[in-house]
């Protein structure tokens, strides 16, 4: 951007000076002048025409203009103008009339729209209109009093006061109001304490508004009060000043009216009549803005005391000198002292109290002006007047006290005139003479009383023509050190210059000499030199010779008190030579230098060395080794001081040359202190983007950046960037700034000029943002801000608390886990002991049944062959049927026996396999069709699906045989009535595959991985209970044909085995065709199915009715041969069967097995228990179990008696005849409600309760029925919920009665109780219990009781 301030001119001082523009004076300042600088739009401003300024608390200056309103923080403008869409983002119009601070630091704006209320701490905009009760909307001015109150001039409408943001009167300007104010075009206000408000129009003159009474006073026109009034001041004293069109009118204190009129005399009057503003200034002035004349500054003091009219004019200048626009529309007093002027060309900005520093620089406009602003060289003559050499304009000789300038140049018609206008080095002789030393021009000595020269070292560049410095050193010898033309003594016998050989062809820049006589020469590119003209000796200083020396580029020296050689660089920054120890201290940037290059230097009378560098002016303490430099002041030229042009009056002023003109201060008069600078942050960029003011608050509580102590952000905000300014005025130039963050930094970053802290991914936590602004060494300004970055969840306390739980949880569930696989690994070890035990325990079961096996072939033997002798021999059929069954379960456990070992063969390795080449096709399907009459015994269809072609494969017969057993057998064992079994045999890739498939019960998921195991039993066919070793013997004869097997099952769905089985195998057995189907042993040899016998009853004698249940039919057949002479028999061959010819027939006893199809005979027991129909029917079970849990779950259930497999005839008999007894023995107990069941057991006393209940009930019935003269047995049988056949034979079963006969019996017993209890006759009671004739109920009474019913009192007593 621009820099907002316009060049520094020649300034000019106060009065007459101004009267005359080309006086010296306005050129060479004084320290009493002014020096004034422009912002404008080129700076950023909103306008150039500016109608009010004010400087709010923190240091900002506000700018109204007629396009909105501006802040200034010295470096740059931030604009605030009108926002259709968010009308708290700026004022209501842009035309800003007037602003005025309020107590409560709030802006005040008066604009063509209504009052704009700006509040900085919140960023905010309200407004206040004719909605919110104003007058119009067109506000003139503003004026605050001393109590807070603040009054609105409404052109148009009168005058409103606020207190806070609400009217609180109103003074109106309609004429025909008793108490109005005269005119409506009110252009001013002014409080003069808290009870006069004065009002000024632009019409009608001066009125006053007493705030106690509210009365309005017009003041009448008079020749010192205008009626054109623009402006009001009341000062400290009471006294009111009146800028009108006419001039200045004061009413004092003592109520008389001055008039401060417009004269055509420099300061004695004002510079215009037309006062448009009014602002108090320093020293007791009053700065009077006017429309067309500037800048009036009139002494009150003075004025009002003497009535003199003595004042100070600042016409419009274009040099900065003064003004730049006719127009001063505005005045404000900073904080700072510095006069704010607003103009119709921008804002001027001056320092009444003047600059420090001084810029003189070329002014075409005037006659007295330095030649050129490149300054080349300086020298001060012996009358207190300054040489001065430019590079390009010639020597100008100026005088500081008169501000004269005479001006010698190269005329190229006069041999006598300088050399050329490039004078880089300077001396003044003796005799007032001065030497010019110029670029590539020789060397002038210029007698300034005729302005002629006589030249010296013409010629070329080695020749010394290129003078960059003119020494005269103790002893009054004239040296001259020249640009590789080396040095050069003056001879004054000869009037020439004598080549000092020694040094040959060198660079010199500049020369000092020690209390020695030493003379020091600064050289380009060949360091310090030291030469001693008398005596010759020479000694170079360089980075060849001394540690440390930074570089061999020196422009300028300076010896100090202790013989220290001070000398600037190129580059290297200042350093200090000790030329004894050769030791060398640099000091540069980091130490305060505003540049590392020194052109010049030169000490003042206070022992400071003055530095004039590359990049504005430095000073080195060498007391104290301190840099600091003058760069924060204002008027200081930021570019290149030249190498040469400095002096050291005798006035104690320093002059510094360089591009840009001569800096002039003196350092008494500077005041090196710590600035008060305001240093304040401005924006929160969050990601690049500034963050409003309404975003850094919660609750509806927010402050804009400037006023927050401390800011608050989310963990994922942690890039973001603060800004901050020194408010420095007029410019904040050459500030250094630097940031820390602490405690994340541990020192500060410096950003040069830029006030920006940029952040990035700086941790959650607390900090304090420190920034600090430098203008000078060790002149800071420092400020600071909290910054809390809030950690995320995951790093706050409560997150912690659950990864302390989550921890604590995980260690629970880690030593839970630990502990368990402990238990775990013990309880592996402890399984594998118990598997190695339990094989061990097989190994020696097999090893048992294998020897017992064994044994049992001998005596199987011998059963075998006598019964085949007896079969030849007997003729009798039953025994022929005897003899074959004896003859055929022989052979079945022949061959259990022989598969048995076959199992051992297999578990002990000694098994080879016979592998030979076999046609496999024609004995597999002999197989299978050996176990189709079994299929169909079970009612289940068996396919099959062979190859239509014959192959071979090489296999052992014999163990391919047993695996298709086994998996055919097991198919159909599980498979229920009507289920389908498929055997398919396949060729596939030089294998054959067998595939058994069923539509059975299938095996639960569970089961599926553990059913090849040894000795593995599934529990999901609990009926059919294997030995657990089919399968895995199957699975291991196919691993010993290089097999595999596959099963695929689904709970309900059936299963499907799957072999496969390599074709071909390592063997040199030819091809054998033999067939196993031509073994000693086939399939219905073994299982031969006999059907079940038939029912037998005996006509003739009255048997008990037998029911035996078995799947077994020969276990029925032997059951019928040995029971069917003493009992009708009925059969079952499953559980459920049994269970419905139970309730059917109602037998006297059941013999049942326990494992069975459908169901067992332990659910059979339970259900016959729970029927009422069968509850007294002896149950006795057979069972190949005989430990103790399967006959005490027997006798649980309910059962009778339990026998167990294989079982005596004998005994058999006996225990059905036994049960029998016991059944007709409790008829008694059932029948005989007195009897006494002492003498029973348990079992037997719960068998009586059970039947008397049922018996009770019947009796019920039958009683209950009487009443209804119904009692025939079909309503019995219906109410008691059982069949004609069922109450009749478990009556028949309980009392030997049948149901008409226990009717009977019910009868007699009831007529008994009604005579007994009830005292009814005997023909009563027989007619009541059903019995037409007495007399046959007589006799039935009689046989039932033995005594006929009349004796029954007498009978009953007895008993």
């Amino acid at each position: 951007m621009k820099s907002p301030l316009i060049t520094l001119l020649l300034s000019f001082s106060f009065a007459f000076c101004h009267a005359k523009p080309d006086s010296l004076r306005a050129f060479f300042p004084q320290h009493d002048q002014l020096t004034f600088y422009l912002l404008d739009v080129e700076s950023g401003l909103s306008h150039n025409y500016v109608n009010s300024i004010e400087q709010d608390s923190l240091g900002f200056i506000w700018v109204g203009t007629m396009e909105g309103l501006s802040r200034y923080d010295g470096n740059s403008f931030v604009v605030y103008r009108k926002d259709s869409h968010y009308r708290n983002r700026g004022p209501i119009n842009n035309f800003i009339q007037h602003i005025r601070l309020t107590d409560r630091q709030q802006l005040f704006l008066a604009t063509w729209g209504g009052l704009s209320i700006y509040d900085p701490k919140t960023d905010q905009f309200l407004h206040k209109t004719t909605n919110e009760g104003l007058l119009q909307n067109d506000i003139t001015c503003t004026a605050s009093s001393t109590g807070g109150k603040t009054a609105l001039a409404i052109y148009g409408a009168g005058v409103q006061l606020m207190e806070g943001k609400e009217v609180v009167d109103t003074y109106r300007t309609a004429p025909d109001l008793p108490n109005a104010l005269p005119s409506k075009k009110i252009t001013s206000l002014a409080f003069q304490g808290d009870s006069v408000l004065w009002v000024g129009s632009f019409d009608k003159g001066l009125s006053k508004i007493d705030l106690k009474t509210k009365k309005v006073t017009p003041i009448q026109h008079t020749d010192y009060i205008s009626q054109n009034i623009n402006c009001l001041y009341s000062d400290p004293a009471g006294n009111l000043w009146i800028g009108s069109g006419e001039g200045i009118q004061v009413i004092t204190q003592e109520a008389d009216t001055l008039l401060l009129p417009t004269t055509n005399t420099p300061g004695l009057g004002l510079s215009d009549g037309h006062v448009l503003c009014f602002e108090k200034g320093p020293f007791g002035n009053l700065w009077a803005g006017t429309r067309n004349g500037g800048l009036t500054i009139i002494p009150t003091e003075q004025y009002l005391r003497t009535k003199n009219m003595a004042t100070s004019w600042f016409l419009p200048r274009g040099d900065g000198s003064s003004v730049f626009n006719r127009t001063v529309s505005s005045l404000k007093l900073a904080d700072d002292g510095n006069m704010w002027i607003g103009t119709s060309t921008g804002i001027n900005v001056v320092n009444p109290k003047g600059d420090p520093i001084q810029l003189i620089q070329q002014n075409l406009a005037s006659k007295q002006t330095i030649s050129h602003d490149r300054i080349g060289a300086l020298t001060e003559s012996k009358g207190k007047q300054v040489w001065v050499g430019t590079d390009g304009g010639g020597l100008d000789l100026y005088d500081p006290s008169s501000g004269k300038i005479r001006h010698f140049e190269h005329r190229t018609a006069d041999p006598n005139s300088l050399s050329n206008n490039y004078i880089i080095s300077l001396l003044e002789n003796d005799d007032g003479k001065i030497w010019a030393g110029t670029y590539q021009g020789g060397l002038n000595l210029l007698d300034p009383l005729t302005g002629s020269c006589k030249h010296y070292l013409q010629g070329q560049q080695e020749d010394g023509n290129d003078v960059r410095v003119i020494f005269k050193d103790s002893n009054g010898q004239l040296w001259a050190g020249t640009n590789r033309g080396g040095l050069y003594r003056y001879h004054s016998p000869i009037d020439d210059f004598d080549y000092v050989k020694q040094l040959g062809k060198i660079d010199i820049r500049d020369i000092a000499e020690d209390k020695h006589g030493n003379l020091w020469l600064a050289t380009y590119s060949n360091g310090i030199i030291r030469y001693n003209y008398l005596t010759g000796e020479k000694e170079d200083f360089d980075a060849s010779t001394v540690f440390g020396f930074p570089g061999n580029v020196i422009f300028s020296l300076c010896i100090l008190e202790n013989g220290d050689i001070l000398a600037g660089t190129r580059y290297e920054g200042l350093i200090r030579l000790d030329p004894v120890q050769k030791t060398v201290g640099t000091f540069t940037e980091e130490n305060g230098l505003s540049n590392n290059t020194i052109n010049s230097m030169v000490p003042d009378n206070y022992g400071k060395i003055w530095l004039g560098t590359s990049n504005g002016i430095s000073f080195f303490d060498p007391s104290t080794n301190t840099v600091g430099n003058l760069n924060g002041y204002n008027n200081v030229q930021r570019s290149e001081f030249n190498i040469g042009a400095a002096i050291a009056t005798a006035s104690g002023n320093i002059y510094l040359g360089g591009n840009k003109g001569i800096n002039v201060f003196d350092p008494n008069h500077l005041q090196q202190k710590h600035s008060n600078y305001p240093l304040v942050f401005t924006d929160l960029r969050l990601m690049n983007k500034r963050v409003p003011a309404k975003d850094l608050g919660s609750n509806g509580a927010y402050s804009d950046i400037p006023y927050l102590k401390k800011i608050e952000l989310d963990h994922n905000q942690r890039l973001f960037s603060l800004d901050f300014v020194a408010l420095k005025y007029p410019k904040a130039n050459d500030i250094q700034y630097a940031y820390k963050l602490e405690p994340y930094h541990d020192h500060w970053i410096e950003t040069q000029q830029t006030g920006t802290a940029n952040l990035s991914n700086v941790p959650p936590g607390e900090y304090i943002l420190r920034v600090r602004a430098r203008s000078n060494k060790n002149d800071d300004t420092e400020n600071q801000l909290a910054v809390i970055i809030a950690p995320p969840f995951w790093r706050t306390w409560p997150a912690y608390v659950i990864y302390l739980s989550v921890l604590s949880g995980l260690v629970w569930a880690g030593m839970n886990y630990y502990s368990d696989q402990l238990k775990l690994k013990n309880s592996l070890l402890f399984e594998k002991k118990q598997r190695q035990l339990e094989h061990e325990l097989n190994e020696e079961r097999v090893s048992f049944f294998t020897g017992f096996s064994h044994e049992l072939k001998t005596p199987l033997t011998l059963i075998m062959a006598p019964v085949e002798d007896l079969l030849l021999e007997a003729k009798n059929p039953r025994h022929i049927k005897g003899l074959t069954l004896i003859q055929k379960n022989a052979k079945y456990l022949m061959e259990m026996i022989n598969k048995l070992l076959e199992f051992r063969k297999t578990e002990l390795n000694s098994s080879q396999l016979q592998l030979e080449n076999h046609r496999i096709v024609k004995p597999i399907k002999q197989w299978v069709e050996q176990y189709q009459h079994l299929a169909r015994h079970h009612n289940i269809k068996l396919t099959g699906q062979f190859p239509k072609r014959e192959f071979t494969a090489t296999i052992d017969l014999e163990k391919l045989h047993i695996i298709v057993n086994n998996l055919l057998s097991n198919a159909l064992k599980y498979c229920r009535p009507k289920d389908l079994v498929t055997f398919r045999l396949t060729e596939e890739d030089g294998r054959f595959i067998i595939t058994v498939k069923d539509t059975g019960p299938g095996i639960i998921k569970e089961d599926l991985q553990r059913v090849f195991n040894w000795y593995y039993q599934s529990g999901s066919h609990s009926n059919r209970k294997g030995t657990g070793i089919g399968l895995a013997l199957t699975k291991r004869l196919i691993q010993d044909h290089h097999g595999s097997i596959k099963l695929q099952s689904d709970a309900g769905h059936g299963c499907e085995f799957t072999i496969s089985l390599p074709k071909q195998q390592q063997t040199t057995s030819p091809l054998n065709t033999s067939s196993i189907g031509d073994s000693h042993w086939s399939l219905d040899d073994i299982v031969h199915h006999i059907p079940a016998p038939k029912a037998s009853f005996h006509l003739k004698n009255d048997n008990p009715l037998v029911l035996l249940i078995d799947d077994n039919a020969e276990i029925l057949h032997y059951l019928a041969n040995l029971l069917h002479e003493d009992y009708d028999l009925i059969y079952a061959k499953n559980g459920q069967e049994g269970l419905e010819k139970a309730i059917q027939y109602i037998p006297d006893i059941i013999l049942s097995d326990i494992m069975m199809p459908e169901k067992n005979g332990i659910d059979l027991c339970r259900q016959l228990k729970t029927q009422q129909a069968t509850t007294h029917i002896p149950l006795l079970l057979l069972s190949a179990k005989d430990n103790v849990e399967s006959i005490t779950l027997g006798f649980e259930e309910g059962a009778d008696a339990y026998i167990t497999k294989p079982f005596n005839g004998q005994i058999l008999t006996s225990r059905i005849a036994n049960l029998l007894a016991t059944k007709a023995r409790l008829r008694a107990y059932y029948v005989d409600k007195k009897a006494r069941d002492n003498a029973l057991t348990e079992s037997q006393q719960k068998a009586v309760s059970k039947e008397k209940a049922f018996l009770a009930k019947l009796e019920s019935h039958i009683i209950h029925q009487l009443a209804q003269e119904n009692t025939d047995v079909d309503t019995i049988c219906q109410l008691m919920g059982m069949s004609r056949t069922s109450l009749f034979r478990k009556l028949k079963a309980l009392t030997d009665q049948n149901i008409n006969q226990y009717t009977r019996t019910v009868k007699i017993h009831h007529a008994a109780y009604l005579i007994r209890e009830k005292k009814l006759g005997v023909a009563q009671a027989a007619y009541e219990v059903g019995f037409n004739s007495p007399k046959y109920f007589r006799k039935l009474f009689k046989e039932q009781f033995g005594h006929l019913p009349s004796a029954l009192a007498k009978t009953l007593k007895h008993d």
